[in-house]
């Protein structure tokens, strides 16, 4: 039961941001998937995606190029060791 409440749950959002169209003529009913709808939201979502990393990849670039500080050198000294 659960599982007819999600693909219906689906069918809504889809036939609601346009992925999905019915449509009725005489003695006829179709339900369409809009391929192009759907590949051009792809590629909006894909674009939007690389842009946000590209800004991310700027800020930290700034940040970093901000500080003008050297990183602390590691003096690496054992200690020794008693058994």
């Amino acid at each position: 039961m659960r599982l007819v409440i999600l693909i219906v749950l689906i069918l809504v959002v889809c036939s609601l941001i346009g992925w999905i169209t019915f449509s009725k003529q005489a003695g006829h009913s179709s339900i369409n998937i809009e391929t192009d709808q759907i590949r051009a939201d792809a590629d909006r979502a894909v674009e939007s995606g690389s842009q946000l990393l590209k800004n991310a990849g700027q800020e930290i670039d700034n940040r970093v190029s901000d500080k003008k500080e050297p990183a602390p050198t590691v003096v690496n000294e054992s200690a020794p060791v008693n058994r």
